[in-house]
């Protein structure tokens, strides 16, 4: 089981991202793309420089962000420090943000086929040799295993943080853990045409949900300071579109997900993969991480420690990591 904090202190900040305390710059472009599945997919290109074009470039990174978030919860300093040296694409899955909320559940194979797409639709032509790398979080680690496995003329390289392969062979998170932390959203009030729509009460409601979700996502020392975590609950609340209906279609994809028995496939297909996880992630366990990578043979292990599961809101230390896994495939 996991602590309720209290949520007193916090508020809400607009507008819903500022970059005004980072070094770098970026710039970025919103688009859209029907899906054969049906609804609208989301997704923005991040550039460092305004007149770039994704269409000319073979080096993009593609971004799949885990259960119930979305492309606004990506930290700033992540998808400006990645995108300096390439263009980075961060999609609102299926079910959140600004992506449709078609009905469900949802599995993840479908939500892998919303990315190709996503990817096709970018290139053009389904012919297109260009490839991107992926980065997938939690449940977008899941996703991005899948579009490996099955897509890998689609994949350039991978990056796999705090996910699992799934099934039996897994490591599940402690029982009760998992029942307080997967049913948080039960509770949750739409927030759709922007948060300040929503009653007092509900906004306070939310609030603690956020809260109890990322202090579960957290190693208790890996924020810095209570304001920074402050900070980063705030962006989570009004960083766009979350609606109980597609959080609770996205959760019923999990629970049915297992590639473990095709974890070998990517040893024939010569992906590198780096596999990042929190040596202290108690919603998927790092038993999880040794796994895969004792399956993978083109894989790296990363092991953070002091780290909970959600390393990527926090930890700017691996970006120079990052960087420097993407720039040694750059020309791969």
């Amino acid at each position: 089981m996991f602590r309720a904090y209290s949520v007193s202190r916090l508020r809400y900040v607009y507008p819903r991202r500022s970059f005004a305390n980072c070094s770098m710059r970026s710039f970025n472009a919103k688009r859209f793309v029907e899906s054969s599945k049906g609804g609208q997919l989301a997704y923005e290109i991040h550039f460092a420089d305004s007149n770039a074009s994704i269409e000319d470039s073979n080096d993009a990174i593609f971004l799949i962000n885990g259960w119930a978030m979305g492309k606004g919860d990506w930290a700033p300093w992540l998808l400006e420090g990645l995108s300096q040296d390439r263009p980075v694409i961060a999609l609102d899955n299926r079910g959140i943000g600004e992506s449709s909320v078609t009905e469900g559940p949802y599995t993840i194979d479908l939500m892998m086929d919303d990315c190709i797409e996503v990817i096709e639709s970018v290139y053009g032509a389904k012919e297109s040799k260009k490839r991107v790398h992926v980065v997938g979080t939690s449940m977008g680690g899941m996703i991005a295993l899948k579009l490996a496995i099955e897509r890998p003329d689609l994949v350039k390289s991978l990056v796999l943080n705090g996910t699992t392969f799934g099934g039996r062979n897994s490591t599940p998170a402690e029982a009760g853990f998992a029942k307080e932390f997967f049913s948080l959203f039960n509770e949750w009030n739409d927030v759709d045409q922007g948060v300040s729509a929503l009653p007092q009460e509900q906004q306070a409601k939310n609030l603690d949900i956020v809260e109890r979700f990322l202090r579960a996502s957290f190693a208790s020392n890996q924020i810095q300071s209570e304001k920074s975590f402050e900070n980063i609950c705030n962006n989570f609340a009004t960083s766009g579109s979350r609606l109980k209906k597609g959080i609770l279609n996205q959760l019923a994809a999990l629970g049915r997900f297992n590639v473990f028995g095709d974890l070998l496939k990517l040893n024939s297909v010569g992906i590198p993969v780096l596999i990042i996880h929190g040596e202290e992630d108690s919603v998927i366990p790092v038993e999880n991480a040794h796994t895969m990578s004792a399956r993978i043979s083109s894989s790296r292990l990363l092991v953070l420690p002091k780290v909970g599961h959600l390393w990527q809101l926090s930890n700017n230390k691996i970006l120079p990591e990052l960087q420097e896994f993407f720039h040694m495939r750059r020309t791969t």
